[in-house]
């Protein structure tokens, strides 16, 4: 069972068979983009996670939960800011900034607008995994 961030890049790290990805995890950026409910091309809920490699290239990967405990990974090229599910009161399920995906999902209106000059998408925002 995941519990915290470092439980899950652990488990990204043991688990991820993909040379590129690995490389990502090691010695890029990893952002902890939250729960998803559900995962794109998935009925799962699971995390997104975002790799931005050395060469600043950025892919997305699905931690996508399964009975008992057991997980599997995949990359997604598209997801919407609109299956982001921020009610768990939890850090690893609202992700690293969570004000600012609340501001992706709702609108800057609807979430307070404070810290998200960052953000400049709407509910149904598509985000790719694409470098960019």
């Amino acid at each position: 069972m995941l519990h915290c961030r470092q439980h899950l890049i652990s488990w990204l790290l043991k688990n991820v068979t993909d040379r590129v990805l690995q490389n990502a995890l090691e010695s890029g950026g990893v952002e902890n983009l939250g729960w998803f409910d559900p995962l794109p091309t998935s009925d799962a809920a699971g995390f997104l996670i975002r790799l931005t490699s050395v060469h600043s290239t950025t892919y997305i990967i699905a931690v996508a939960a399964g009975v008992c405990g057991k997980y599997r990974w995949f990359r997604v090229k598209e997801f919407s800011w609109g299956d982001w599910g921020s009610d768990v009161p939890d850090e690893l399920y609202q992700g690293d900034n969570a004000k600012v995906y609340g501001v992706l999902k709702w609108g800057e209106k609807n979430y307070g607008g404070e810290n998200s000059t960052d953000a400049s998408g709407g509910e149904k925002e598509k985000t790719t995994g694409l470098a960019g």
